[in-house]
C-alpha cells in the first residue's frame, strides 16, 4: 500500500469510530480518486420508515456512491472500515457483501481496500480481475 492509501484506510477507520448511531457495528466507506477523497459514507438504520424487506439498511458503501457522477466514479477506489459497537478499537472484517459489490462494480471502481481482521490488516478487492487477497502489512492510528 503507498502511504496515501494508508492514509485513506486510516480516514476510514477514525471516521467509522466516531459516526454515532444504535447500529451494531460502525461503517465507514470512502471513495478516493487519486490523491482527492471525493465521497464518505455510512452504514444507516433504515433508508425508509416503512421498509419491510430485509435490505433495509443503507449500507456505508451505498451511501458513499449514491448521488456521485459516474463519470467521478470510474477508476476510483473505495476504503471501507468497519469497528464495533461496544469496543470501537475493535477493527472488524468490512469486505463488501454481494449487493454492495454489485454495486460497486456497476459504479466503475476499480479497487477496494477494506479492514480484514483486528490485528489491522487490510484486505483488498481488485475488481478488475476479480481477485480478493489480504494485505499482511498492518495499519494502525499511530502509523
Amino acid at each position: 500500500m503507498t502511504k496515501k492509501e494508508k492514509q485513506h484506510i486510516l480516514l476510514a477507520i477514525n471516521e467509522a469510530r466516531r459516526h454515532l448511531h444504535d447500529s451494531r457495528y460502525h461503517l465507514c466507506a470512502i471513495i478516493a480518486s487519486g490523491n482527492k477523497i471525493i465521497s464518505i459514507g455510512f452504514n444507516q438504520l433504515k433508508t425508509h420508515p416503512k421498509a419491510t424487506n430485509p435490505y433495509r439498511y443503507l449500507h456505508a458503501e451505498i451511501d458513499a456512491i449514491i448521488g456521485m457522477p459516474i463519470e467521478e466514479l470510474k477508476g476510483a477506489t473505495m476504503y471501507v472500515a468497519r469497528v464495533g459497537y461496544t469496543s470501537r478499537e475493535r477493527i472488524c472484517m468490512s469486505k463488501p457483501c454481494k449487493y454492495c459489490a454489485a454495486a460497486i462494480k456497476a459504479a466503475g471502481i476499480k479497487k477496494v481496500y477494506y479492514t480484514y481482521n483486528s490485528n489491522a490488516k487490510i484486505g483488498c478487492w481488485d475488481i478488475r480481475n476479480d481477485h480478493n487477497y489480504p494485505i499482511l502489512e498492518e495499519v494502525h492510528p499511530e502509523d
